[in-house]
């Protein structure tokens, strides 16, 4: 299966600290930015469907701003 990749976003739109809500054709994306480091999650909150890229930044931290699930932006790894 061939790889391809997508821009779906420039560098200089996403300083660090901050989050970007990305829609593609098959995905809702939240990308983060974390002192230069870029990451990505599903947009969507396993919980309820809540809009991580919506929610509060706290460290290496994003909380879901439906129910305050929090979940650990290098790993995807959930603190709920």
């Amino acid at each position: 299966m061939p790889s391809h990749f997508i821009t779906v976003a420039n560098i200089e739109n996403l300083p660090p600290g901050t989050c970007k809500n990305i829609e593609t054709q098959d995905w809702g994306i939240a990308l983060f930015n974390l002192d230069g480091q870029i990451y990505a999650l599903d947009n969507t909150c396993p919980h309820a469907g809540g809009p991580l890229g919506e929610g509060t930044i706290e460290g290496e931290h994003i909380t879901c701003p439906w129910h305050g699930w929090k979940f650990h932006i290098p790993t995807g790894i959930c603190q709920a």
